[in-house]
């Protein structure tokens, strides 16, 4: 029940106007649905067939091939040896986790796809010196 009838009066309004709205939206939606479709956007594209994928990927394959002493898993290439940047071939990896690939196995930078070597290590204060026995003689 309604307590006066000014309350039920602008219950009625709001509901009669929702009422001559409602098929003015629906109208104006289904023209604009009706034009989007005359359009065909974009019907006929295929993102893996674009220039910007196959310049992407023309990219990638020379970045790859630009003689990259270390593959795409962090291995040394030429032998395939798996070996931490401590040079150490026993160690399961002494370095924190690397933020690009997640190994303990690179030092300071990535070992995937790395273009150098590190020759040596030299330790401050002390005559001992680590020297590589994975690098590629020429």
């Amino acid at each position: 029940m309604m307590n006066t009838d000014g309350e039920s009066n602008e219950a009625n309004n709001s509901l009669r106007m929702s009422l001559r709205e409602r098929p003015r939206k629906l109208h104006a939606e289904r023209k604009l649905r009706e034009r989007c479709d005359e359009l065909k956007f974009l019907d006929d594209f295929d993102p893996e067939k674009s220039n910007r994928e196959k310049r992407k990927l023309k990219r990638k394959g020379s970045q790859q091939n630009s003689r990259s002493l270390y593959d795409e898993y962090g291995r040394i290439r030429h032998n395939g040896l798996d070996v931490c940047d401590c040079m150490n071939e026993d160690c399961p990896g002494c370095w924190f986790e690397c933020e690009n690939c997640g190994s303990t196995k690179c030092g300071l930078q990535c070992r995937v796809n790395r273009k150098f070597f590190y020759e040596s290590i030299a330790f401050d204060g002390k005559d001992a010196i680590i020297k590589n026995k994975h690098f590629p003689s020429k």
